[in-house]
């Protein structure tokens, strides 16, 4: 049963009694909502990915209880099916879900490079991006390899405007893996 059918799961979990057996069960069919939802919003998964595999390290190693345990997979349960992160998303994205995920591409891809941003910079460009994606947008798109290189190019001199005006030293390489994991987002979850 999927996490996203909230009355059938949360039917089938509360046929088990065990806390820890919950627990577990509960972690297994979110692993399975962020391994078939992972490109959609790699970042946003994996946090939650590394949150699951901690919280079972720590029930089975008795740093935390069976109930703290579960307590924490429900919330992680709900956060992933609501796609709810743990920190609230600057308010340039309040209402712009697939930006939060270009935002946190944008923020884990500049840290790996030694740069940082701060949150209402990175927000600013992911807000930026997600409007020349919206814009060159057209039906189908998602398979007409012109149209997402219209979309890289765009990107591409929005990122290098970005750096000029920040004093940020992106590296070729750097926009390259930004410009392919923002399309692969947007291919997944722009119509």
């Amino acid at each position: 049963m999927s996490i996203l059918n909230k009355d059938a799961f949360a039917r089938e979990v509360s046929a088990v009694h065990d806390p820890e057996a919950k627990a577990e069960m509960i972690a297994n069919r979110v692993r399975r909502a962020i391994h078939e939802h992972l490109e959609e919003d790699p970042v946003f998964y994996k946090r939650f990915s590394e949150l699951i595999d901690k919280t079972i390290t720590d029930m089975h190693a008795q740093r935390i209880s069976e109930l703290d345990a579960l307590k924490s997979m429900e919330d992680i349960r709900d956060r992933v099916r609501d796609r709810h992160a743990y920190e609230d998303a600057p308010l340039a994205l309040k209402n712009r879900d697939v930006a939060k995920s270009y935002y946190d591409v944008l923020r884990e891809q500049f840290s790996n490079a030694g740069m940082q941003i701060d949150e209402e910079t990175a927000a600013g460009l992911a807000a930026k991006i997600d409007d020349l994606i919206l814009a060159n947008r057209k039906i189908d798109w998602t398979d007409d390899v012109d149209v997402q290189n219209r979309m890289k190019i765009a990107i591409e001199d929005e990122l290098f405007a970005f750096k000029d005006a920040h004093g940020f030293d992106l590296n070729f390489e750097t926009i390259d893996r930004l410009l392919d994991r923002i399309i692969d987002i947007a291919r997944r979850r722009v119509q």
